[in-house]
């Protein structure tokens, strides 16, 4: 359909002569024609959720379910979540669409279960950063075919140009990321199309069942929780499905916490050392800084985010920065206000500049850390605290977010951002990005 998909596998670097070599284990899972961010596998199923920002282009799908090799269909199907158009932003209501998702999970409850001879279902987003992208959410059918998702509904129609039409709390409109949680997915939308203006009323988080592939509910953000200038990012789930924490990657880091239950949100650590980004770093990407077209270089505050297997501490870094910090989760759900965190938080060590963080549930003592400089996968010791390389290869060109499947993989995006128009004025709106997997560190535990 709209994405081209295309397959290979992963799991280390070869050097020959001082040149890099493709690995054979790396298995490329697809080939999307718009910018993907977020991916997430049901770890059960296997089914794959993906999520398309409207960073550079109105996506015309901000959550998708890869579905086989080379199809997938917007999601949730047969709803108008992903309909939301930039263009149409005014007649929308933000509430009901995705807008400008930035991140989807999966997570599996310890009780859940699922036949494991159901077919894997994949899952992936295009979010409008460079292009008014079609879909914003799709779900992968086979190798070279994908179905917005969720089908038959207007949840991936939105267009940029119509954003003054369209209600922006009923369509995704730069769909972050997406995650599975037990049977649900998850669609983070910013509702920041080119990681820009927030369309007032679209950020939110929307539960979408899997078993219906219907939106079950929608948890909008008012202007306290995502102000201007914020981006929603990425997203974890407490195991017992009471909380969720989102990044906030935009001009003032923050962490943002929600109660499920009671569908209430509180914005903790914003503007505090930790989210925020760290002047001294200047990312480069190919030995050069990565610029945007005037000059200015990246600027993204808290992103990458993981949680322990108990759900008991909860790791976080900005992009433009180096220092991996944790904090426990049981003092964030009870405190109030910020005053009460400076001496609470932990520094855990230096990773670099870095994008996703992932703790395997087959390794809850490893952090898998995309390493955005040098297109590499690390992993830190949480217990040693040593920090390596899990595997190199230049084919991980700004590798992004993380998901797993019970056999054990581990899903990564590669987002090209400084291949983007948003930092090189001769690319493309439309940008090729790729979805990758490979076997997870089960024997290094060093």
């Amino acid at each position: 359909m709209m994405l081209i998909l295309y397959v290979f596998l992963l799991t280390g670097f070869i050097l020959v002569n001082g040149h890099d070599q493709h690995n054979s284990e790396l298995e490329l899972v697809a080939i999307f024609d718009h910018q993907v961010t977020g991916v997430s596998v049901h770890p059960a199923s296997g089914r794959i959720f993906v999520n398309f920002p409207r960073w550079t282009e109105d996506s015309p799908v901000s959550v998708a379910e890869v579905l086989t090799y080379n199809t997938s269909k917007p999601f949730p199907p047969n709803s108008r979540w992903n309909s939301w158009r930039n263009t149409r932003k005014n007649e929308l209501d933000p509430s009901k669409y995705f807008i400008c998702v930035q991140s989807v999970v999966v997570f599996k409850d310890s009780l859940y279960v699922l036949d494991p001879a159901a077919p894997a279902r994949i899952f992936v987003n295009f979010p409008r950063w460079t292009e008014d992208s079609p879909v914003s959410v799709a779900e992968v059918l086979t190798y070279n075919t994908s179905k917005p998702f969720p089908p038959n509904s207007r949840w991936n129609s939105w267009r940029n140009t119509r954003k003054n039409e369209l209600d922006p709390s009923k369509y995704f409109i730069c769909v972050q990321s997406v995650v599975v949680f037990k049977d649900s997915l998850y669609v983070l939308d910013p509702a920041a199309p080119a990681t820009s203006f927030i369309v007032k009323g679209g950020p939110k988080l929307v539960e979408i069942d899997l078993i219906t592939n219907e939106v079950k509910r929608v948890i909008l953000f008012n202007e306290e929780i995502a102000p201007q200038g914020s981006y929603l990012n990425d997203i974890r789930f407490s195991p017992d499905g009471k909380y969720a924490y989102i990044t906030d990657s935009g001009a003032t880091g923050a962490i943002v916490v929600v109660d499920l239950n009671k569908e209430t949100a509180k914005r903790v650590l914003h503007g505090h050392p930790t989210t925020q980004v760290d002047k001294d770093i200047t990312i480069e990407y190919n030995g050069k800084p990565v610029r945007q077209p005037d000059g200015r270089s990246i600027e993204m505050s808290a992103d990458g985010i993981a949680l322990s297997i108990d759900g008991s501490i909860l790791y976080w870094q900005a992009v433009q920065g180096k220092t991996l910090y944790s904090i426990s989760t049981s003092f964030l759900h009870s405190i109030d206000s910020d005053r009460e965190i400076p001496s609470q938080f932990t520094i855990i060590g230096e990773n670099g500049p870095a994008d996703g963080l992932w703790i395997s549930r087959k390794e809850p003592n490893l952090l898998y850390v995309t390493s955005i400089q040098d297109n590499s996968i690390k992993i830190r010791n949480l217990l040693t605290n040593t920090y390596e390389i899990k595997l190199m290869d230049k084919r991980l060109r700004w590798p992004d977010t993380f998901s797993e499947d019970k056999q054990g993989y581990i899903y990564v995006t590669t987002s090209h951002i400084p291949e983007s128009a948003m930092f090189n004025k001769s690319a493309p709106a439309q940008l090729r990005t790729e979805l990758w997997k490979f076997k997870s560190n089960t024997t290094s535990h060093h």
